[in-house]
């Protein structure tokens, strides 16, 4: 997965939190700032978005994209997605900053 293929499955994970019921809870609103920053480092072009996050052993970039669709259900299904959401959020802020993101 390349940072910019993790920047588009975050904004589209936060496009459905926001749709759903607790778009303000504290896991959707760290979603939602990590996503800001990827963003804004994207614009600046301080990196390679196509680097790609599966060469860095810090992270557990597979569990991401296992993660994301599940969270993406548990919305559809109107289930808490807030455990699903954190582990996300941290695992891809683990993945970026050993990427050399300061996010």
């Amino acid at each position: 997965m390349t940072i910019q293929e993790l920047s588009d499955k975050l904004s589209s994970l936060q496009n459905a939190i926001e749709d759903s019921s607790d778009p303000n809870s504290p896991s959707s609103l760290a979603l939602r700032i990590l996503s800001l920053k990827l963003q804004q480092q994207l614009i600046a072009a301080a990196f390679d978005p196509l680097k790609s996050l599966d060469s860095v052993s810090v992270a557990n970039v597979t569990e991401l994209e296992k993660l994301i669709p599940e969270a993406q259900a548990a919305i559809e299904q109107g289930k808490s997605q807030v455990d699903l959401v954190n582990k996300i959020t941290a695992t891809a802020t683990i993945a970026l900053r050993a990427a050399g993101l300061p996010v």
